[in-house]
């Protein structure tokens, strides 16, 4: 049982992990229909955190405050995420002359992965959701999959935390 929790708690991660790369790297934070866009942009737009599609061209945006409060805290979570799928292999493997060390940093990790997704994502939604609302925007994908990373990462250290602390303790 405590092989299967600790692959299930690194799928997970690597989920997060993935989901997170997508997000931050596709332009598809912001939708805005073509009766909704501006004159200029007929065909409608979308808005990421580095690109702007306009019709058939992409251009590169002026960064924000909350596309570049996202970004930070989304890169900050993914490298936080691969120190914690790193101390999963490294236990795994047997290279550390600290396990107890991993072990900790196993959980404590993916919910500072968590805790950093969720900073950058909501301060988006705050600063993003006047526009939106006034031009009648939506979401869009990239949006979504950030979220998604959210709950991934904070499921895999709900998973790692449960095996740490509950499987272990039962096996004792």
């Amino acid at each position: 049982m405590d092989i299967i929790m600790e692959f299930a708690a690194v799928g997970l991660l690597s989920f997060a992990l993935l989901f997170n790369i997508i997000s931050v790297a596709t332009p598809g934070w912001l939708y805005f229909p073509p009766e909704a866009a501006p004159v200029e942009f007929p065909q409608g737009f979308a808005l990421g955190l580095f690109d702007g599609i306009y019709g058939d061209t992409s251009t590169t945006i002026s960064r924000g405050t909350a596309e570049r409060t996202a970004f930070a805290f989304d890169v900050l979570a993914e490298f936080t995420l691969m120190f914690a799928i790193a101390f999963y292999i490294m236990t795994r493997t047997g290279r550390s002359q600290y396990p107890g060390m991993l072990e900790i940093g196993k959980v404590f990790l993916p919910f500072v992965a968590a805790l950093f997704i969720m900073i950058g994502m909501s301060v988006y939604t705050a600063l993003q959701s006047h526009g939106k609302v006034k031009y009648g925007g939506s979401w869009g994908y990239s949006y979504a999959f950030g979220w998604m990373s959210f709950c991934f990462s904070l499921l895999g250290g709900t998973v790692a935390a449960y095996r740490q602390f509950i499987l272990r303790r039962n096996e004792n």
